[in-house]
């Protein structure tokens, strides 16, 4: 830190590098090379100092008091490669420069921004930053970000857990680093750290719950940077080592006004066909018996082996899901309007944008209002004001399901067949009266400044803020859902929620061409964040008929819950160039957590890192087979904080009745023993990488190699209940470690005149292992951790499924001295003792393709397909039909012996195996066409320009899978578990739109 100060205090007193003989001055237009309009906010500068000036509305720039000679003058834009053009200035004289830049948003002088703010070529950063243009959301299906981030990215995997209106999606950046800690990325938007919380919902509906993080409108973002893993992330640093995602809104560009509208209108509809109930059907039994009761509709065939009953009525079928469907066809509708504009001094971003969607069911639906204004202002020489904002205004209503028996499926699949409609637990129209819903009124809001005061000299300042108001809502009217005496009473839940995060980033670089051939880039900032959660529990039975408010209720409960957590970070970064083609990267950050323990400090987080455009050496062989090739290798830290309480100690506060008055107490055993020394995760990362321009730049590849290492990982130690308190305390005491590679490679196929063929593809493999749990207070290994049919085992992956597997089966007939019955029992399998590894939730390769092709610059087919392979899911559905007696597999005589094993080991042996299946897949995404419409169709309108799009999302599925989708989650956003368990499987979306500019 230190070095830093003293570098930038050295070069503000350092006397100028070349004396001047004499003066000129240069200018110039810029232009885009394949449209010829001019190209506003270009950066050109002087390759051999850092002399520039901004280009107008119109293109053309001016630099003044330019030392005389022969010089290079450079200019850079973001989505544009770099134009390089030479120039002789006369003193006294003026030299013209005229750039033609090409659009270019992947090659090595593509723009990234750095932790501080800062815009750098890529051929500058040692380290691989995956960049998703959202230029062309227009022209595909995408409903919501994580469609936007999904197979767009290679590293970067989106689950998405259901077909659910408003639900949310996990991401993982390139495999799961914690045990205990959440594994999802950080996210920026225009510099502000936002809340994205996977899981943001405090009303439970089953398993599904919404995600802030889709929140923003597609509609509003212009770019959107992966930045990978601490390698990269390592100024971001506490919370980076999951990833860091960058978002960057839209600005305006200096010139006349520019109108966007937009239309859209769809279909939602459910297209997944859903099992039969099959019952075995004795008709000897009564259901007015209790004893014979069960086995009226529930005669299975290992019953009917033991000679418990007979299906002497033979299978008795039912499907309400089909024949009484609860589903419906629903509707997405999407309106938008968007303004642009200003002059060299001030530009400025406006829009709205409203979204109506209708799910499969009539209980689920989501109404969304965004609107967005952005002000860039020049307010003088040197100084520039950013002010961003983004307003969020929602309601979303979801329906139960999952885990759940007030849900349409758990009613549905695990249906009655007693009642003559067949549902289950309870009815749709009692489904319906559920009432659970989602308030939003969000406000993300920041302030930037940027500052050059001489023309080595910059600085920038963020402060930005980050609120969500929730209101959370469920009530049952009473009544109305006749599923147990509380359902009919009648209830009420209302949860406020407030959640604020604040931002505060200053950085400040200084930049010296030291010689012809060596830059030095010096760069010192802080970093200021404070995330705080403000929750009131509130919910009551017995409520009154006619109320619908907490004032109704007769027996209520109530609670609260507020948690912070602030980290102050410092950091300098140093960079070297030479010859602009060698970039040699240290730098070094420091934090303090208020999460840390009491008795822990600040942390280090190193970062190292080269990047060699090798191409440009002399050495080099000049050939288009390969126009470009840059070698890059960083390394560096970056850590995880603990949760907010984890390190504190402190009991659970109650009242009890003394002398008949309640008075406040504490419980013994609940609560937290805390830890004075727990320290955050911390994360190491090697990466290694090429990137390259093949065939004359029609394509490009980009290929890392990234071995991260995760130490200090939180671990939950047992402690015996004879201690008197809480039964475990946290300490840093695990490894995990993520090996994986990462291709991108885009160009080309066709480019003529009159068509143009174009694509992405992108692959990873990511090998996941937790290496230890470590040892406990006493010096002993910490067992393996079990929930469920998943474990946490060393030497193995993360959230990996365990089962017993089944050594034989025989049918050797289910009574003594019987011969083989064609039924298969429990006594006539056996298991393996031990258990082994099955598979991981989570896939360890993939690959998708986005491709496009564009005929005489008026229609546009592009399509994506995304695979997956290398993951398992456990098909809970199917597994627990079989445990209520109405799968086939255990009701009907003609079910082959291995399916009936399968069932009875779950059934009786309480083992899994047959239903933790191969979950790869290759799914058909999206297709969209676009018509581009002649000139005069839109000047009919008094409009610039017009297009069509048709598209469709989610349009096909290629798996092994026998369950409903291979990517189903019960639980949501879990950090680890996994199971697909009477989930809404995804939908299908048809959807026209109509843009059109003015």
């Amino acid at each position: 830190m230190l070095a830093g100060i003293l570098a930038l205090a050295t070069l503000a007193v350092a006397p100028a590098a070349f004396a001047q003989q004499g003066q000129g001055s240069i200018t110039g237009r810029v232009t885009d090379k394949a449209t010829g309009q001019p190209l506003a906010n270009v950066q050109v500068t002087i390759s051999a100092g850092t002399r520039g000036a901004l280009s107008n509305a119109d293109g053309r720039f001016v630099i003044e008091n330019v030392t005389a000679g022969r010089l290079e003058v450079r200019a850079r834009f973001i989505g544009y490669s770099i134009g390089y053009l030479t120039v002789t200035v006369v003193p006294g004289e003026t030299a013209t420069a005229e750039f033609a830049l090409s659009s270019n948003p992947v090659g090595l002088e593509a723009l990234v921004v750095t932790a501080s703010g800062e815009q750098q070529t890529a051929r500058q950063i040692p380290n691989a930053v995956t960049k998703i243009a959202a230029a062309n959301v227009e022209k595909a299906p995408i409903t919501n970000l994580t469609d936007l981030l999904n197979a767009r990215a290679a590293g970067v995997t989106v689950m998405q857990s259901s077909g659910t209106t408003g639900g949310g999606t996990r991401v993982r950046v390139r495999g799961s680093n914690s045990v205990t800690l959440s594994n999802e990325p950080v996210y920026y938007i225009d510099g502000v750290r936002i809340s994205t919380d996977p899981s943001s919902n405090s009303i439970g509906v089953g398993g599904q719950v919404p995600s802030r993080l889709n929140d923003l409108s597609p509609e509003d973002i212009e770019s959107i940077e992966v930045i990978k893993g601490p390698s990269a992330a390592a100024l971001y640093g506490t919370a980076a080592a999951n990833g860091i995602i960058q978002i960057h809104t839209k600005r305006g560009r200096p010139g006349p006004t520019q109108w966007t509208a937009y239309s859209e209108g769809g279909t939602v509809s459910n297209f997944t066909t859903f099992p039969d109930n099959v019952f075995g059907f004795d008709t000897t039994k009564s259901l007015s018996n209790p004893d014979s009761a069960p086995f009226r509709f529930g005669c299975s065939l290992p019953r009917v082996s033991l000679g418990q009953c007979s299906q002497s009525g033979g299978l008795f079928v039912q499907n309400p899901l089909m024949n009484r469907s609860p589903f419906r066809t629903g509707s997405l509708q999407h309106y938008g309007m968007g303004l642009s504009g200003g002059n060299e001094q001030t530009t400025f971003f406006v829009s709205s944008d409203f979204e109506r969607e209708n799910g499969v069911y009539n209980n689920n639906w989501l109404n969304r209002l965004n609107l967005r204004a952005n002000v860039h202002n020049q307010a003088r020489k040197g100084l520039t004001v950013d002010a961003n904002t983004g307003y969020v205004s929602s309601r979303l209503r979801l329906p139960d399901n999952d885990n759940n028996a007030l849900g349409y499926l758990g009613s549905g699949l695990l249906g009655n067949a007693a009642k003559p409609d067949g549902w289950g637990f309870l009815t749709p129209r009692e489904v319906n009266a559920i009432d659970s819903r989602q308030g939003i009124e969000r406000f993300t809001g920041g302030l930037t400044a940027n500052a050059q005061p001489f023309s080595w000299l910059s600085a920038r300042a963020v402060l930005g803020l980050d609120f969500t108001n929730r209101f959370e809502t469920r009530t049952i009217a009473p009544n109305t859902v006749f599923f147990n005496q509380n359902s009919i009473d009648g209830s009420r839940a209302a949860d406020p929620v407030q959640l604020f995060n604040y931002t505060a980033n200053f950085s400040g670089s200084a930049r010296r061409q030291l010689s012809p051939t060596v830059s030095t880039n010096t760069t010192v900032g802080l970093q200021w964040f404070r995330e705080r959660s403000v929750t009131i529990f509130a919910s009551g039975r017995k409520l009154a008929a006619g109320t619908g408010s907490l004032a109704g209720i007769g027996v209520p409960s109530v609670s609260e819950d507020q948690a912070e957590a602030k980290t102050l970070g410092f950091f300098v970064d140093e960079q070297v160039g030479l010859r602009d083609r060698l970039f040699l990267n240290a730098a070094l950050r420091l934090d303090k957590n208020s999460a840390f323990g009491k008795n822990f400090g600040y942390i280090k987080y190193p970062k190292v890192g080269a990047s060699w455009v090798i191409s440009e050496e002399p050495f080099f062989p000049q050939t288009s087979l390969i126009s470009s090739l840059r070698l890059r290798v960083a390394y560096g830290e970056s850590g995880l904080q603990p949760g907010v309480l984890d390190a504190q100690q402190f009991f659970t506060p109650t009242a009890v009745a003394l002398a008949g008055t309640d008075v406040p107490a504490f419980t013994f055993g609940t609560g937290n023993l805390g830890n004075a020394k727990l320290k955050p995760e911390r994360t190491t990362e090697a990466e290694l990488g090429l990137d390259a321009d093949l065939l004359s730049e029609r394509f490009h590849l980009e290929l890392t190699y990234y071995d991260k290492h995760s130490h200090d990982a939180l671990i939950s130690v047992p402690i015996p209940p004879s201690a008197g308190g809480p039964t475990a305390q946290l300490y840093n005491l695990g490894q995990v470690n993520n090996k994986g590679v990462e291709l991108t490679l885009t160009g080309s196929v066709l480019n003529t005149p009159a068509t143009t063929w174009d694509f992405a593809l992108s692959a990873f493999g990511n090998r996941n292992r937790l290496i230890s749990l470590g040892k406990d207070l006493l010096g002993n290994k910490v067992q393996q951790i079990v929930f469920g049919d998943q474990r946490h085992v060393e030497g193995y992956p993360l959230g990996g499924y365990w089962e017993q597997r089944i050594l034989s089966f025989a049918d050797t007939g289910g009574r003594p001295g019987g011969g083989p019955d064609g039924i298969i029992t429990a006594n006539e399998i056996q298991l393996d003792p031990k258990y082994s590894y099955v598979g991981t939730p989570f896939p360890t390769q993939g690959a998708s393709l986005s491709t496009g092709i564009t005929w005489h610059n008026r229609i546009r087919v592009s399509a994506l397909l995304d695979y997956r392979a290398g993951m398992s899911n456990f098909n809970l559905t199917a597994q627990f039909r079989c445990g209520l007696n109405e799968c086939r597999d255990i009701t009907d005589p003609k079910t082959p012996l291995a399916a009936q094993a399968n069932a009875v080991a779950s059934v009786f042996k309480a083992d899994n195996i047959a239903y933790i299946e191969d979950a790869d897949f290759l799914k058909l995404r999206e297709i969209a066409v676009t018509y581009y419409a002649p000139a005069t169709w839109a000047q009919r309108l008094g409009a610039n320009s017009l297009s069509f799009t048709v598209s469709g999302r989610n349009l096909g599925t290629w798996t092994k899978y026998t369950g409903f989708d291979p990517e189903l989650s019960q639980i949501g956003q879990s950090n680890f578990s996994q199971r697909d368990f009477l989930t809404q499987p995804p939908v299908r979306y048809f959807t026209a739109r109509v843009n059109v500019t003015f």
